[in-house]
């Protein structure tokens, strides 16, 4: 009895020289959709209020904040109702920091999987990144009925909300792939990242507006790429805030730099990954 012929795969640890995507990419992509489903459900399908907790962070936050500005009456220079403002920048980051975590993690969270058999290691963080894409429909949610219910509406540059949601999480695909390279040698560089995440909430303008900061301050603070996908967020949701064209633009080239260094640390680190693990 004749048997189907099987592709034969061989690893070379001294290739020179390893494409960005691995050349077989395509040929996994049901695994691709399995882990991404698998995801999916080990995030919010293992209990029944799932969804619901997913709201308790960010509105719990927003709602401190609203507190100590009404009580401090501080101008944050908002440009749109402080609770909204709030919760736009809280959502928005926990699924950028959230999404960062999750794919940074991933190639330890698979270890045994990845020194069993062989596929491209990228569809591990990718998989985590995709599943998180559901984040961004529930957190749409909550800033919509807010939305409405404050009476903000929205114009023409509610269309660049999609370009944006996707070049952040493409930066912290890039950012999670250059930490889960890294932390095969150096394991720590993980919490490290959870750290650098912690002072990123309060170093982004999540409960303030960069008008509101000095010129220098502001200077710096552009410096993040965040600040470009947190108020873009804002000026495609809003239409109080005019859309930040220049400091997405920054936003875009900084995500294809983390890209860059991303994928490339991850498929030299494809070498010998099994081994490290």
């Amino acid at each position: 009895m004749l048997t189907p012929e099987k592709q034969l795969v061989v690893i070379d640890a001294c290739e020179a020289r390893r494409p960005l995507l691995p050349r077989d990419f395509w040929r996994f992509r049901e695994l691709l959709a399995q882990m991404t489903l698998g995801a999916f459900r080990a995030k919010y399908l293992h209990l029944k209020t799932s969804f619901l907790w997913f709201y308790v962070r960010p509105l719990t936050v927003t709602l401190v904040f609203v507190m100590l500005k009404a009580g401090s009456g501080i101008d944050l220079g908002a440009g749109a109702p402080y609770a909204l403002f709030v919760l736009t920048g809280v959502c928005f980051w926990f699924i950028f920091a959230d999404t960062l975590s999750a794919a940074s993690g991933a190639l330890a969270r698979d270890a045994g999987l990845i020194q069993k058999v062989y596929f491209p290691i990228l569809i591990l963080p990718l998989a985590q990144t995709l599943a998180r894409l559901a984040d961004v429909g529930l957190a749409m949610i909550a800033v919509a009925a807010l939305q409405v219910t404050l009476g903000v509406g929205v114009d023409w540059e509610l269309l660049m909300l999609i370009p944006v949601v996707v070049q952040m999480m493409l930066l912290a695909l890039g950012l999670g792939c250059a930490v889960a390279a890294w932390s095969l040698a150096l394991p720590d560089v993980r919490e490290g990242v959870n750290v650098a995440l912690y002072l990123g909430l309060f170093l982004s303008p999540v409960f303030f507006a960069p008008g509101a900061m000095q010129p220098v301050a502001r200077a710096l603070l552009h410096v993040n790429p965040l600040v470009g996908s947190l108020e873009g967020a804002r000026g495609a949701l809003f239409s109080t805030t005019s859309f930040p064209w220049a400091a997405w633009s920054y936003s875009c080239a900084m995500t294809g730099v983390a890209l860059l260094v991303g994928l490339t640390l991850l498929s030299r680190a494809s070498r010998n990954a099994a081994e490290l693990l």
